[in-house]
């Protein structure tokens, strides 16, 4: 969901955890919301549903497992091995799951050279580790702003980020609850840095936008999803995801991201990649030897492409054909033309991301031209007021 980086940062965030980027401390901000108190919504974060391994960082850490509730401190790094029941430090055994979190609430500890604030839960899952921060939204949201937006932008544009990307926390608590947490640390949810990620510009638009969220006429929290660029006009949701039901999400015209480094882009896949990923999807085309477009949207978008392979021919979704075979790549189902050279298959378009909701660069030119952040909310999201967050 980040403007230019967010690939990128959801990979930072996924070296970091399997501990092999030591970052440096965060910003200091002393004006930053108070974790301790932070009463808002609870959230579950999965930061890793299989680490291979768990470095804890030098400090001081309060740990909590069954029998088990006192404060250890160590000046080196330390690193936990698994047990049969869950962990061991040296001649100390920890039963699984384990429980960290720093003495003081505003400290954050570091797990595998990364600080997150909160609680930071440990599960043993077969040979690995489910690792979970368990935090409240506003902290969270610390997080998460400069993993999905620009700091450098307009205070109004980082205020419209803020407010959509707590309502999109709110209300998809629980969406990966089969797997013990409620978001996940990528873009697939919102890219989440942990206190590594906090940045004083965007402390201070939480602090002003603190509990507000997006609601209906009715009262009721909308889906606020965003993407990068839409390269001139949003999509419907029900176009996308066939979702029903969600009146506030309907496409429209959008003038304002032609700033975009994507607004434009041109991608090669090669042949064999193509293959390889669509028959591994399930969709068991042999070779791919042809690619058209069966249907478009209103929009311009691709609907559904019709993909001529070796066995057979299949009709797919454009928005899955797009995140099977190389959403980094595949920017945008806008794609003005497709064609095959030297063993590749070539795509132009525009636009980065799903289109649907709010467009970022679009937001950033809005904001830059003077106008307030529920303004521009209003214009990407039909018939919805910026309200106060009462759980």
């Amino acid at each position: 969901m980040n403007p230019s980086t967010r690939i990128a940062a959801a990979l930072v965030v996924s070296l970091a955890v399997a501990g092999t980027s030591p970052l440096a401390a965060p910003s200091a901000d002393l004006r930053a919301p108070d974790p301790r108190r932070d009463r808002s919504t609870v959230l579950r974060v999965g930061l890793a549903d299989a680490a291979p391994e768990i470095v804890l960082g030098p400090g001081a850490y309060r740990v909590r497992a069954k029998g088990l509730d006192r404060v250890h401190r160590w000046k080196d790094e330390q690193r936990l091995r698994l047990t049969d029941r869950g962990f061991s430090l040296g001649k100390v055994l920890w039963s699984s799951p384990v429980v960290l979190s720093a003495p003081k609430e505003d400290d954050p500890v570091l797990i595998n050279r990364r600080p997150y604030r909160g609680k930071v839960e440990l599960e043993r899952v077969g040979r690995a580790v489910r690792i979970v921060n368990v935090v409240g939204v506003e902290t969270y949201l610390r997080g998460v702003l400069h993993m999905e937006t620009n700091e450098a932008w307009p205070t109004e544009a980082l205020k419209a980020q803020a407010v959509i990307s707590r309502t999109y926390a709110v209300l998809n608590r629980g969406r990966h609850g089969s797997r013990g947490y409620d978001l996940c640390a990528t873009p697939h949810c919102q890219a989440y840095g942990g206190a590594a990620a906090e940045r004083p510009a965007t402390d201070a638009v939480l602090r002003r936008t603190r509990g507000e969220v997006v609601m209906d006429r009715k009262k009721r929290l909308v889906s606020t999803v965003y993407h990068s660029c839409c390269g001139g006009s949003t999509e419907s949701a029900q176009n996308v995801w066939r979702h029903a039901g969600q009146p506030h999400l309907k496409a429209a015209r959008c003038g304002w991201c032609r700033g975009s480094p994507h607004y434009f882009w041109k991608a090669r896949v090669p042949t064999e990649l193509v293959t390889a990923r669509l028959n591994a999807a399930g969709y068991d085309l042999g070779e791919v030897r042809a690619i058209g477009v069966l249907s478009r949207t209103g929009t311009g978008r691709v609907h559904r492409f019709r993909v001529y392979g070796q066995k057979r021919s299949r009709d797919i979704p454009a928005n899955e054909f797009r995140n099977i075979v190389d959403p980094r790549r595949i920017r945008s189902t806008l794609i003005a033309g497709i064609s095959k050279l030297d063993g590749a298959w070539q795509f132009h378009g525009r636009g980065w991301g799903h289109g649907v909701g709010l467009c970022q660069w679009g937001m950033k030119e809005l904001a830059d031209q003077s106008m307030a952040y529920g303004q521009i909310l209003r214009i990407y999201y039909r018939a919805v007021e910026v309200r106060d967050w009462k759980d």
